[in-house]
């Protein structure tokens, strides 16, 4: 009778722990999402570290019209950069134009170049906005994965 109630207690105390664990591992990734995508390799959360890097350095000159200010990743799986275009008016530019030219450079860019493999890979939607001096935006460029992938 002595061995039968250890054998429950033993039983009880091996599910006890074992639930708690599961609950703690259920918590903890619901708390902290983030240290459960870094462990798993997950692409969110390599471009969400880059992003992080990027955003360490700007805003940067990207030529003598255009500053590159930030950029961030939402959840939804869309990448915003953002420029501000240092010699422009909103009103003074033609906005068919202005992304008419940008457009195939954008998608260019992203199919071709290795900075941009995770974009590739997480097959990301891009978004490009540029603000003009006085900081108004002026276009919103999407460049969805259909555009950019083989």
């Amino acid at each position: 009778m002595k061995s039968s109630k250890t054998y429950k207690q033993i039983i009880g105390t091996v599910i006890g722990l074992a639930t708690g664990a599961l609950a703690f591992i259920f918590v903890n990734r619901m708390l902290y999402p983030e240290a459960h995508l870094e462990a798993e390799g997950n692409i969110f959360y390599k471009i969400q570290k880059m992003v992080n890097e990027m955003n360490r350095i700007v805003p940067v000159q990207v030529n003598e019209t255009m500053n590159f200010d930030s950029i961030f990743i939402n959840r939804d799986n869309t990448l915003s950069y953002n420029y501000t275009m240092t010699k422009l008016y909103k009103d003074s530019v033609d906005l068919i134009n202005f992304e008419q030219q940008q457009m195939p450079t954008l998608i260019h860019n992203i199919k071709t170049k290795e900075s941009l493999d995770l974009i590739r890979i997480g097959q990301v939607t891009v978004v490009y906005r540029y603000y003009d001096k006085n900081g108004e935006l002026f276009s919103t460029i999407t460049i969805s994965p259909d555009m950019y992938m083989y």
